[in-house]
């Protein structure tokens, strides 16, 4: 059960980024950025998955066990769990997924703010490595 939940996990973070390749070559800069975070995010799921850990294992919005994977859990846990404790991962991919996570709050909700091109693309190919990292770990 576990393995297809994972495959599951892993396919949609490929077809995310695939959207955020297909929006970046087409000017949706905005719209790319977005895909790339969302690649990631559904990635480090899997890969907490992987090492079993479910929302409920984390504190969620109301304090109380998560019922659902929360961005902040993923973000602020991957770092924990991954960077620091297991040392998986180097110290800057976890400010790098909290910058993915930023420019997709600013591509999404900050209409005042610009995503530009270098910044979508610079997002692209570093959610594009970071999704190679966690599949590496995952595969091992």
């Amino acid at each position: 059960m576990q393995d297809t939940v994972l495959s599951s996990r892993l396919e949609l973070s490929k077809r995310f980024l695939q959207d955020a390749k297909v929006c970046l070559e087409n000017s949706g800069f905005r719209s790319s950025a977005s895909r790339s975070y969302y690649a990631v995010c559904h990635a480090c799921v899997a890969l907490l998955e992987f090492f079993h850990f479910k929302p409920g294992n984390f504190g969620g919005r109301n304090r109380l066990p998560a019922q659902r994977w929360e961005h902040k859990i993923i973000t602020v846990n991957f770092h924990i769990e991954f960077v620091q404790r297991r040392k998986l991962f180097d110290w800057s991919m976890g400010t790098q997924l909290r910058s993915l996570y930023d420019t997709r709050i600013r591509g999404d909700y900050r209409p005042e703010l610009i995503v530009t091109e270098q910044l979508a693309r610079e997002r692209f190919l570093l959610a594009e490595k970071i999704l190679q990292q966690i599949i590496e770990v995952i595969q091992k």
